[in-house]
């Protein structure tokens, strides 16, 4: 597997992913993903196999503190702009429906986490997950996140008629 940095090119490739792996409620518009590419330190990337087929993204940006409340989250927030920070914020994290299951999104993961932790001055990395998202928790937890924080009614209702918690997760960086 590789990673690269997006581009404004991979736009297409993103918001079929997007459109692939959230529902209509939690998808991020496409004006939303030009403004993170363009405001990226190496924090929006993407996945490709070992013969240059594309297999997904993960969106973050460099923050200013931990989220202590939902008033500070929000889904299709735009990145703040020069944000002198050592706190990245995972914002989105999808791969294509092909390449899910096989261990596929532990690796990508992993690989991401890596590269991110390895940018100058991070000295923790911050998501937010659905608390019906069992998959992508254990993958998160497998990378060395903890829950530091949960937001009742969070996330709008996928499989059942009511909205679900979100999960505050973070990894702290011991540089």
């Amino acid at each position: 597997m590789i990673i690269k940095n997006a581009t404004l090119n991979d736009l297409p490739l993103i918001m079929r992913t997007e459109k692939q792996a959230f529902i209509p409620q939690l998808q991020e518009k496409e004006e939303t993903f030009l403004q993170r590419i363009n405001a990226a330190r190496g924090t929006f990337l993407l996945f490709y196999t070992d013969f240059d087929e594309y297999m997904g993204y993960l969106s973050a940006e460099f923050i200013p503190a931990v989220p202590v409340c939902m008033e500070q989250i929000s889904f299709n927030h735009l990145p703040e702009k020069d944000c002198k920070s050592d706190i990245i914020y995972i914002s989105s994290f999808a791969l294509d429906k092909k390449f899910r299951g096989n261990g596929n999104g532990k690796m990508a993961f992993s690989m991401a986490i890596n590269h991110l932790e390895n940018l100058p001055g991070t000295k923790r990395i911050v998501l937010l997950v659905n608390e019906i998202w069992n998959g992508a928790k254990w993958i998160y937890e497998k990378a060395g996140f903890r829950e530091i924080n949960s937001f009742e009614d969070c996330f709008p209702p996928e499989h059942s008629l009511q909205k679900t918690a979100g999960i505050l997760m973070e990894k702290k960086l011991y540089n």
